[in-house]
């Protein structure tokens, strides 16, 4: 079973050219094998793709997409850079972004949840079940800490107890959990599995402002005319995404269209 404390994980952000996505996404099932997830002994990284993304509303001008990389602890993303820049179908695919946002993240290991079983076909969570494409939808919540360490503690302690909570009513599964190690420090990204088709990333936020504030603050703290959402600590913001499969796309669509 593999432990997601031996590795380090690279968020990729990017913005490609509307017209040029559906380039980018054959290119990204070419180069996911050849390059991105092939064995270091035969001069790939390594890596392999958790999750890719897009968001369930897309710019008028771009279409934006969102990678998870697990990657060894002792990769170097520059010179990773340097061997994807050598192949042609990666330079094919480079031509399409506007824009890339790389950060390394770390297990939120305090909270995250581990893959249920090592030999399990079907693990509910973890690394594994993360790496399972679904048609279900995903939520990224992004949550950003405030630097009181005691706080934050507090607020990963009781995050077992509310995802517990998820899994009964609204009906959603936390997956995973990182954090990140560059840019931005003491940003988490969960990422929840809706089981339910009721549960709506407004929903599913709410219930979460909610859990945060009684796990964390007495309902008598709360300030007249003060509502949780305005007390709840820490801040958190959920985005819709539908998944993108490299790995199994059927060859009758047009790439850009699913």
């Amino acid at each position: 079973m593999d432990d997601a404390n031996d590795y380090k994980f690279l968020w990729v952000d990017l913005k490609i050219k509307r017209e040029l996505a559906e380039v980018f996404e054959q290119q990204m099932v070419i180069c996911l094998p050849k390059l991105f997830e092939k064995d270091r002994s035969e001069r790939g990284l390594g890596w392999k793709l958790l999750f890719a993304g897009k968001p369930a509303t897309q710019s008028d001008d771009a279409f934006a997409y969102r990678h998870l990389w697990r990657m060894p602890r002792d990769s170097v993303v520059a010179d990773a850079m340097i061997l994807l820049g050598r192949d042609s179908d990666y330079f094919t695919l480079d031509q399409t972004k506007i824009s890339e946002i790389q950060d390394i993240f770390r297990v939120a290991a305090v909270y995250s949840p581990e893959h249920t079983g090592g030999d399990d076909e079907a693990p509910t969570h973890g690394m594994h079940a993360l790496a399972a494409y679904s048609d279900a939808p995903l939520f990224i919540e992004e949550v950003e800490a405030p630097g009181d360490w005691f706080k934050l503690h507090e607020w990963q302690e009781a995050m077992p107890t509310i995802a517990a909570e998820a899994r009964q009513d609204p009906k959603a599964t936390l997956l995973f959990a990182t954090q990140a190690e560059t840019g931005l420090l003491r940003r988490f990204y969960n990422l929840w599995r809706p089981e339910a088709r009721t549960v709506t990333a407004e929903s599913l936020e709410e219930f979460l402002v909610e859990q945060k504030f009684k796990q964390l603050r007495p309902s008598e703290s709360l300030l007249p005319g003060m509502k949780p959402r305005e007390y709840a600590y820490p801040k958190t913001r959920l985005v819709q995404y539908k998944e993108v499969d490299y790995r199994n796309r059927p060859e009758e669509l047009p790439a850009a269209a699913q």
